[in-house]
């Protein structure tokens, strides 16, 4: 006799949920047996009624969000269409950073048993897409003795503006992964600060979408990149460089960063040069506008939608006039200890396109990309 086994339903799973959150916060628990009893003026009609209370409220709260996150993106696409169709007022650039585990080398379509993950060199990519006449999309590849941080973002966003072609428009509308660690911080906003200072834009306006509702074009390029290494191998940095290039239209600009700008330092060393901005984490919109020389003030908002920008004045980002200091590059991180390449006795599977191979040619694989790695970029290789 065949036994059927039913699943319960998503409505069932937040019931039961829903009860089991209502019972703790009303119910006292016996203990003899454990067993939790509801207070003597509770009914089941006004336990029901408490729970239809809560979902109507939760539904209404999630059509919500829903509605704003849809005129969040309705208006990033009004920003994209604003720098295509007029050029000469604004652009549009958009950065985030891809899964690293999909980019370690040697990549193996397939990777053999005979290869330990741990043994792999991390590379981690960072995606930009420029909108401006056209849609460019760049890659910039590190290793992973370069931290992903505010330094790495705004090297990425400097070197797009160092190899701009023509001349810069006024207005520079951004798009960040919305991350405290990378992006919505004061590093990040002082130098957007700072572009403004030095006449680079006039006017620079910063949106992060909401947390888990992050996804956009950057992403769908990705995915493209991911299935094309799904295919392929990339055993050395080129070849990677190659796959991804190939992979998507129109053919990202693809580069190695070897190193990041200390941002952090140069605006953390005493006497300061920017105010530290408070409460910056709640908003997802922010304006950066220049007042005068060395007045550039700052605004934010929740939503796009909303219709003003807080507080009224702006607030005024640079504290101190003194900008003769150096700017050094950011300190490499030592490589780390990888695990001994476990050989196992079974023969590795296939490789990709690559024949049924011994062990020993993927693990030549990863020594070879080590070695390199070793002598162009880590001048701290622990190789214990």
């Amino acid at each position: 006799m065949n036994i059927v086994v039913k699943q319960q339903s998503a409505e069932a799973f937040i019931l039961l949920d829903w009860l089991d959150s209502f019972f703790l916060s009303h119910c006292e628990r016996q203990p003899g047996d454990g067993k939790y009893h509801l207070p003597n003026n509770f009914t089941k009609k006004e336990v029901y009624d408490h729970y239809k209370t809560d979902m109507t409220e939760a539904i209404e709260a999630l059509q919500l969000h829903r509605k704003q996150q849809a005129e969040e993106r309705a208006a990033i696409g009004r920003r994209r269409w604003n720098a295509l169709d007029t050029p000469k007022d604004c652009a549009y650039i958009q950065i985030d950073g891809m899964d690293q585990k999909k980019t370690a080398l040697p990549h193996f379509s397939k990777q053999p048993k005979c290869v330990d993950g741990a043994a792999l060199v991390g590379v981690h990519l960072v995606g930009a897409m420029v909108f401006h006449c056209k849609m460019q999309t760049h890659v910039f590849l590190t290793y992973n003795n370069i931290k992903s941080d505010s330094n790495l973002t705004i090297t990425v966003l400097h070197k797009i503006i160092l190899e701009w072609e023509g001349p810069l428009p006024p207005t520079l509308y951004l798009q960040l992964d919305n991350t405290v660690r990378e992006n919505k911080n004061n590093i990040l906003f002082a130098y957007l600060a700072m572009l403004l200072d030095r006449n680079i834009f006039t006017k620079i306006k910063l949106g992060f979408l909401l947390v888990d509702h992050t996804h956009d074009f950057v992403d769908q390029m990705f995915s493209r990149f991911s299935q094309a290494l799904r295919r392929e191998n990339a055993f050395t940095m080129s070849r990677l460089r190659s796959v991804i290039q190939n992979s998507y239209d129109p053919k990202p600009i693809t580069s190695v960063i070897l190193q990041t700008w200390d941002f952090k330092n140069f605006i953390e060393t005493e006497p300061k040069l920017f105010r530290t901005l408070n409460d910056i984490t709640h908003n997802q919109q922010y304006k950066f506008k220049l007042a005068s020389t060395l007045d550039v003030r700052v605004w934010c908002k929740q939503f796009s939608t909303d219709q003003t920008w807080e507080p009224p004045a702006g607030v005024r980002n640079f504290v101190n006039a003194d900008g003769a200091r150096l700017m050094l590059a950011s300190q490499q991180l030592p490589l780390k200890s990888y695990a001994e390449i476990k050989l196992q006795t079974k023969r590795a599977q296939n490789i990709g396109t690559l024949e049924t191979t011994h062990e020993g040619d993927a693990v030549r694989h990863v020594h070879a990309i080590r070695q390199d790695v070793q002598a162009h970029c880590y001048p701290f290789f622990d190789d214990a």
